[in-house]
């Protein structure tokens, strides 16, 4: 007779995944994907709806840089990378451009990272990591984890992730954010492409001639 821990152990899918995104994460240089982006509101129970791309690039460890362009309901882009963040709001030809600190590029790092080019490795370091079920998440089935975020700062802001990565190939699918006022963020993504050619030039905000650029809070 087999033991059951060992039936248990054998049933638990969660560290072939983990391995897969090691491995991943081994390769991973670029992305791109398209984008559904669904903030709830909870005080309200409102829904509101963006689509759009996103672009993403680690040339190196600890710089990640990322383009996500919103083309409805309203236009938009948001450019992240080291040391800084701009939001271009294109009806108005307005740069918003914010100083981006060493903590806050962490924190910035490890969000992108938990779906693209994340390993297994480091978010057992910061989660606790449970596999809750096989779903279908973004037109594919996927691996539906739940990750607890260990730190206490981090639980401030963060009660728990949703992670949903395609099965067999741990490419990320859907992510959750869930925050303690009950309020969450839901990133759908589709179409994704694991390490194609970016240039420096598709990171670059798409701006109309003579737009402002601001520093709001300096």
């Amino acid at each position: 007779m087999i033991p059951f821990l060992l039936i248990v152990l054998a049933a638990d899918p969660l560290p072939a995944i983990l391995a897969q995104m090691d491995s991943n994460s081994a390769a991973f240089h670029s992305a791109k994907a398209n984008l559904k982006r669904v903030t709830h509101n909870a005080a309200v129970d409102i829904d509101n709806e963006a689509t759009g791309t996103m672009v993403l690039k680690r040339p190196a460890a600890h710089d990640v840089r990322t383009l996500v362009s919103i083309t409805a309901p309203a236009p938009q882009e948001v450019y992240v990378g080291t040391g800084v963040a701009q939001i271009y709001y294109p009806k108005i030809n307005t740069i918003q451009e914010y100083k981006v600190d060493g903590k806050n590029q962490s924190v910035f790092e490890q969000f992108y990272l938990l779906a693209f080019g994340g390993s297994g490795k480091d978010l057992a370091a910061n989660y606790d990591i449970s596999f809750v079920a096989s779903e279908t998440a973004g037109g594919v089935k996927a691996s539906h984890l739940q990750l607890l975020p260990k730190a206490a700062d981090v639980r401030k802001k963060i009660s728990k992730i949703d992670l949903w990565l395609s099965e067999g190939k741990a490419i990320p699918a859907q992510l959750r954010v869930s925050q303690p006022s009950g309020d969450t963020t839901t990133f759908t993504y589709t179409d994704v492409k694991l390490n194609p050619k970016i240039s420096d030039a598709d990171l670059k905000l798409h701006t109309a001639k003579g737009a402002v650029v601001q520093h709001p809070g300096q």
